[in-house]
């Protein structure tokens, strides 16, 4: 009882006394005004548009430098200065009773501060719809810091009379485990790696990601307490009177320190492998999903998948994040799978048996990426390679690029080598050439489309004949600018579709990726191996009619522009290039009841077309669900007016006559319902040998009026994870692929990501500007 008297007497004495002095009200105000300053008062916070707080984030570690020695200075340093020390160790307590008391008190003032600073949460909810759950785990992060650093910082006014001078101590003390993670930069690899661990920061990065790590929860906990004991310890050397006994308690000081640290770094060694976690966040980012643990159930244990991850253990400081989060899923996974699942890492280094293992059996070869150590850039190779075995079937990721989505790569990537057969997807031939190839005219060789490469990863993609006949076994079918195809070739498209075959259709009245390809152009001639033309070129088809007989309509020459522009980086964009996203201005701009559009959060159209589902078809019974649509502020501009012709050809238009619509546009369709059938003609499959039996068809097609949508930008931008430029046009393609094919397994997964929080009212205050 008189320690716990004791105890609470001394946290109550130092706690009213920081408050009793006006200083004290000081230091707490200028805490919340810097904090602030850091958070807000940065145009990059207005420039990236989020409701978050990885402005202050950032500075934090700089922020809490000053803070925490200004609470700790005077802890010890005033009572040895006005000598009430003495008076102070006369109490019936324990030196471990009256240095918790005093830790306490200032833990306390510090939780004040924290707490005074959840102000800039209130901020954040009245300029947008920030994620309460991170911004919990951020400040739980916040907290912790503070109360390691205090610890710390305690000591440091322990060796000091004056409160100026035990200022400076506790903040260079404290910059030891601030600047300690930057600092690996200027060691070698094993050093700069336990640098990397002893510092904070990479601690309290998970918790600004808002997971709750079990191992940073280990790290600042045995930190505190480390320091704390060292606080006990030098508050009882007053005792120690003779050299002899002073070098007798010195001794075992430091023997019990080291049994501390060691006993500290194998709980936490030990936390980490075990990949505790808790996820924090609104969207539960770190927790592996149904649809992986579905994929894993499905696994026969007669035939398990074996994975091997070939990955450098040192890696570049932008990549530390994105190794942490693929070892902890495949540990996951791992666990999940029991004997359905093996997960082996390999540490992988050049020059190493396991990198020559790598190489010859997987193709797996060092990435060269440029990187900063020492202030100066500097080339890094780095392996991140996985290997994917079931029984016969073997699938490769040479390399993990940086901006994929983890989990549903991995899932992906697992079943693919754990099913027998992949459904069949077709590419049909048009002027658009997806497929790679010797190019004659230019002698080289040309690769495939990412959307190409992307689908061979889940399915058996063949190209189909624009001219027929189809292929029997096709689960899907994609068209890319059919409306280059002839006459008998969209005949022949009609009638495969009209017979049932599900297909998805990419066309564009502006292709940006090659504008001789729009509607409104002729056809090209035929090239010969040397790209000279041979002959006259066929007309194209009547695109128009046969998106009529399956109920829709589009203007070949009209291009749609839209006034939302959500990304400030980008304000010199045309309106031309529509950004689809949730906007007061546009805000139902995806279907939430279609299983393709919902969740998506932005797509980007390069001066995309329109659909309207405006047309009757005689007998059939159809449905038109638009999965995407602009908001009322937009319009159409057409092909003359955006491009001017001039001696060296027609030039692109900076300002053209546009036209505002009441209304917003769809710009992408889903057609489902029944059709008549109709006799055979000579346009139908060589695999139709009878008629189709009397009465109707089911039929499945959806139409995106812009085919840039698939271009090799954006899955650039999807491999790269360029900043906030994180757009859902390769999910949205890959969603309307899985659909139409009967494969949803992976379509809510692939959607899962962090959520686009903006600053909503800022954008409306914007808008009224």
């Amino acid at each position: 009882m008189l320690v716990s008297r004791a105890l609470g007497a001394v946290l109550r004495r130092n706690f009213t006394a920081y408050f009793i002095n006006p200083t004290g009200y000081v230091f707490i105000t200028v805490f919340i005004l810097l904090s602030a300053i850091a958070a807000f008062w940065q145009s990059a916070f207005f420039f990236n548009n989020l409701a978050n707080l990885d402005q202050l984030n950032g500075y934090f570690p700089l922020l809490i430098l000053f803070f925490v020695p200004a609470l700790t200075m005077n802890v010890w340093s005033e009572e040895r200065r006005a000598g009430t020390d003495e008076l102070l160790f006369t109490l019936p307590a324990r030196d471990l009773d009256i240095v918790l008391g005093k830790y306490l008190a200032v833990l306390g003032i510090y939780t004040v501060a924290i707490m005074f600073s959840l102000s800039h949460v209130a901020i954040l909810s009245w300029l947008g719809d920030p994620d309460l759950g991170l911004l919990a785990a951020t400040y739980l992060g916040y907290w912790l810091v503070g109360m390691t650093l205090l610890s710390v910082g305690m000591v440091g006014s322990y060796l000091a009379r004056n409160a100026t001078i035990a200022f400076i101590i506790g903040a260079l003390l404290c910059s030891t485990l601030v600047f300690m993670s930057p600092m690996q930069q200027f060691f070698g690899r094993s050093v700069g790696a336990l640098f990397g661990q002893l510092g904070l920061e990479p601690h309290f990065e998970s918790f600004a990601n808002g997971a709750i790590s079990g191992s940073a929860l280990v790290y600042f906990f045995a930190v505190t307490i480390i320091m704390l004991s060292i606080n006990v310890w030098m508050v009882g050397r007053r005792r120690q009177s003779s050299g002899r006994r002073i070098s007798a308690a010195l001794g075992q000081g430091l023997l019990r320190l080291a049994a501390m640290i060691v006993i500290a770094a194998s709980v936490f060694m030990l936390v980490d492998r075990s990949g505790a976690m808790v996820d924090a966040t609104s969207e539960h980012l770190h927790t592996v999903q149904p649809q992986t643990r579905a994929v894993v159930a499905a696994i026969s244990e007669d035939q398990p998948v074996f994975v091997q991850a070939f990955i450098s253990r040192d890696v570049p400081d932008s990549f530390v994040g994105m190794r942490k989060s693929m070892l902890n899923i495949l540990k996951r996974i791992d666990d999940l799978g029991g004997n359905r699942v093996q997960v082996i890492v390999h540490d992988t280094e050049r020059y190493t048996e396991v990198a020559t293992d790598a190489s010859e059996n997987y193709g797996i070869e060092p990435v060269r990426m440029t990187t900063l150590r020492n202030g100066q850039r500097v080339t890094a190779t780095v392996y991140f390679g996985l290997v994917f075995t079931s029984g016969p079937n073997e699938f490769v990721i040479p390399y993990f690029d940086p901006g994929l989505p983890i989990e549903y790569e991995l899932a992906r990537s697992i079943r693919t080598v754990s099913q027998s057969a992949r459904k069949v997807i077709g590419i049909l031939s048009t002027d658009v050439e997806v497929f790679g190839g010797l190019d004659f005219q230019f002698r080289v060789n040309r690769p495939d489309w990412s959307i190409v490469s992307e689908l061979r990863k889940q399915y058996d993609v063949r190209p189909v004949n624009a001219a027929g006949p189809y292929p029997a076994d096709l689960d899907a079918l994609v068209a890319i600018m059919p409306s280059t195809l002839t006459q008998p070739e969209l005949d022949v498209l009609r009638a495969a579709i009209l017979r049932g075959v599900p297909t998805l259709i990419f066309d564009d009245p502006f292709p940006r990726f090659n504008l001789n390809m729009a509607p409104s152009q002729p056809k090209r001639p035929p090239m010969d191996a040397a790209g000279r033309p041979t002959g006259q070129p066929v007309p194209k088809g009547n695109f128009d009619a046969f998106l009529s007989d399956i109920g829709l309509s589009w203007r070949s020459n009209a291009v749609v522009w839209s006034s939302v522009n959500p990304h400030p980086g980008l304000a010199e964009a045309p309106p031309e290039i529509v950004f689809v996203v949730n906007h007061p201005d546009n805000e139902h701009p995806f279907n939430e009841h279609s299983l393709i559009s919902s969740g998506l959060q932005e797509l980007v159209m390069l001066y995309p077309g329109f659909v309207a589902g405006d047309r009757e078809v005689n007998g059939a019974e159809l449905t038109r669900t638009p999965l995407v649509r602009t908001g009322a502020v937009s319009g159409e501009v057409l092909w003359d007016a955006l491009m001017i012709p001039t001696r060296t050809g027609a030039q692109l238009n900076p300002d053209p006559q546009r036209f505002q619509s009441p209304d917003g546009y769809t710009l992408a369709m889903q057609v489902t319902g029944t059709v008549p059938n109709e006799a055979p003609s000579a346009v139908a499959s060589a695999d139709d040998a009878e008629a189709p039996p009397a009465g109707s068809t089911e039929i499945n097609v959806i139409m995106v009026a812009d085919a840039d949508i698939i271009s090799e930008t954006f899955f650039q931008f999807r491999r790269q994870g360029i900043g906030d430029l994180t757009f859902d046009n390769v999910t949205f393609a890959l969603n309307c692929i899985d659909v139409l094919a009967g494969d949803e397994a992976f379509v809510a997964l692939r959607k899962h990501r962090a959520r686009h929080r903006t600053l909503t009212r800022v954008e409306a205050e914007s808008r009224t500007f």
